[in-house]
């Protein structure tokens, strides 16, 4: 059986999209060859897609409130993401945890 060349299928504007796609996950990977950079690199990445730092929020005296975007880095190894929505952070958990079981 002959194998098909999949590129031959995409346009020229899908195969530029993955070639930058690409590009930029190759200048991540560069950037980011410990969990340390790779948190760098994150934070500057989302805090330029409007995310604040939990934690200013808190030192400042905020608050969130729906359609805030927010994240959290702990020890500069882990870091966790939220855009806050409409419901109740315990359905959207439970939820969560269902899922994962199924």
């Amino acid at each position: 059986m002959e194998s098909k060349n999949v590129w031959k299928k995409y346009s020229k504007e899908q195969v530029e999209a993955a070639h930058v796609f690409a590009k930029d996950y190759i200048d991540f990977l560069n950037n980011g060859k410990t969990e340390r950079e790779c948190i760098d690199t994150i934070v500057n990445l989302i805090e330029k897609e409007g995310y604040l730092e939990l934690e200013q929020i808190i030192k400042n005296g905020g608050s969130v409130k729906e359609g805030d975007k927010v994240y959290s880095v702990w020890m500069n190894k882990c870091i966790v993401m939220y855009q806050i929505g409409k419901k109740d952070i315990m359905e959207v958990l439970v939820f969560q945890v269902l899922l994962h079981f199924q």
